[in-house]
């Protein structure tokens, strides 16, 4: 049973997790009454759930035929990376100048401990925790509420592609050494370096989950 408030948003999460973590796979029909009956609802905020994730195209909802779990393709894969490109690459021109020098050493130190952590023993927990460190930290100095609000909706597009996949370990390595550089350049306040180091971090980061894709296609 959810807690009542607020209630809209409780079940719109709860749906965006399933689809998100791929309960419910792409191309699946979605039974809204039996989703209400599970959560303990009425159908509204259910249905309500689905405009809002419909805005976000993780799901489809076909007239006389049902809600549908959207699919993904190669293009799709690409578009939204293009997506966050723009907005991270704009989002970093403020953080060059307002993030702390403090927190960035910080993280600076987190990626380093943790591919010193790999090169000793082989595990990549830490390094795979920390992998959203520097988007985060970014965002969060970017100093503009709506791109915030429009990156959380691609973050989750983005954690939709990725989850389609079975990434190559090997991936978090190759990032840890584009983190470090998007840092070293924010470190130093040097925009343009910044601005460079991100759009080829996140351009390598499509080639990735697209490579990884195409794999699994002719597999």
């Amino acid at each position: 049973m959810l807690e009542t408030t607020p209630l809209r948003g409780q079940v719109e999460q709860l749906l965006r997790e399933a689809i998100l973590d791929r309960r419910l796979a792409p191309g699946e029909r979605i039974d809204l009454p039996g989703l209400a009956r599970q959560w303990g609802v009425s159908i509204t905020p259910v249905r309500d759930a689905v405009q809002r994730l419909e805005s976000e195209r993780l799901v489809n909802v076909l007239p006389r035929k049902g809600v549908y779990v959207a699919s993904l393709d190669r293009t799709d894969v690409r578009h939204i990376y293009d997506v966050r490109r723009a907005l991270e690459c704009v989002a970093i021109e403020t953080a060059v100048r307002e993030a702390p020098e403090e927190r960035l050493r910080a993280a600076i130190g987190t990626y380093r401990a943790a591919g010193d952590k790999l090169a000793r023993t082989g595990d990549r927990s830490e390094l795979i925790e920390c992998d959203g460190l520097v988007h985060d930290l970014v965002l969060e100095h970017c100093g503009n509420p709506r791109l915030v609000q429009t990156m959380n909706g691609i973050a989750d597009q983005v954690r939709w592609a990725r989850g389609m996949v079975t990434e190559d370990p090997v991936n978090y390595e190759l990032a840890l050494t584009e983190h470090l550089a998007v840092l070293e350049a924010l470190l130093t306040r040097d925009v343009e370096a910044a601005i460079h180091a991100m759009r080829e971090h996140l351009v390598n980061s499509a080639d990735r989950v697209e490579h990884a894709w195409q794999e699994a296609q002719d597999a």
